[in-house]
C-alpha cells in the first residue's frame, strides 16, 4: 500500500492541501521524491492517490494521510452538489432566442472522473467557471440537436435537454458527474412577459 493514516500533528506547511478557495471543484498534485509527502482530506472531500503501480486508493474519511512510495498523484474532489445556471445568450442558436437552465451536479462515478486527469500535468485546478463553460458548450449543443419546439411541453423540453446533455456528458472531460437539468427557460418567454406586463399595466 502506498498510503498510511497518520496523526493530525503537522503544521500547514509540513502537508499537502487543497487551496482555500470555495471555486475549487478538483485539485490534483503529484508528489514526487523532494515533496512533502503529508497530506489532509477534509470532511466536505474524497480523495484518490494513484500508486507508482498505478492502483487507485480511494480515501472517504476526513483526516491525515502519509504518501509511502512515490510518484504518487492525489486527486482532491469536493463531494457537495454543485448547483448552477448556465446560460447561452441570443443570436447564437439558430432560432436566435437565448437559453437557460438550471442545472445540478453531483459525483457519480469518480473512476471516470480520475481517468481524465492520470496523464494530466504535476499540479491542477478545476473551478467551477471551467465547469460553468463546458456546460454552456453542452446546452448549446443540446438544445440544438433536440430540434425544442416552444410549443412543446414544458416538462418535455426539460426532459429532452436533460436527456441531451448527459449524453453529452459521458463523452466530455466532466464524464463522472450525475447531471440533472433541472429547468429550462428562454429569452423570448422574458420579452412576452414584458409585453403582457405592459399590456396590463
Amino acid at each position: 500500500m502506498c498510503i498510511n493514516p497518520t496523526k493530525p500533528r503537522y503544521r500547514e506547511n509540513e502537508y499537502l492541501w487543497v487551496p482555500r478557495d470555495p471555486e475549487i471543484v478538483i485539485y490534483y498534485y503529484e508528489v514526487g521524491k523532494k515533496d512533502v509527502r503529508h497530506f489532509r482530506v477534509a470532511e466536505y472531500e474524497d480523495a484518490y492517490v494513484i500508486c507508482p503501480n498505478g492502483e487507485i486508493k480511494e480515501i472517504r474519511s476526513p483526516g491525515f494521510y502519509e504518501v509511502r512510495s512515490v510518484p504518487a498523484k492525489i486527486i482532491w474532489i469536493r463531494t457537495a452538489k454543485l448547483t448552477m445556471t448556465i446560460g447561452v445568450p441570443r443570436g447564437i442558436l439558430p432560432q436566435g432566442w437565448g437559453v437557460h437552465a438550471d442545472i445540478a451536479l453531483t459525483v457519480g462515478d469518480s473512476q471516470a472522473l480520475i481517468g481524465n486527469i492520470i496523464s494530466a500535468e504535476k499540479k491542477g485546478i478545476i473551478r467551477i467557471e471551467d465547469i460553468k463553460k463546458e456546460l454552456r458548450r453542452m446546452l448549446e449543443n443540446a438544445v440544438r440537436n433536440s430540434q425544442i419546439d416552444l410549443n412543446m411541453d414544458r416538462v418535455e423540453i426539460v426532459e429532452k435537454i436533460h436527456r441531451e446533455m448527459v449524453s453529452l456528458i459521458k463523452r466530455s472531460w466532466l464524464n463522472g458527474f450525475i447531471c440533472d437539468v433541472q429547468s429550462v427557460g428562454f429569452s423570448l418567454e422574458c420579452e412576452i412577459a414584458k409585453i403582457l406586463e405592459k399590456v396590463s399595466g
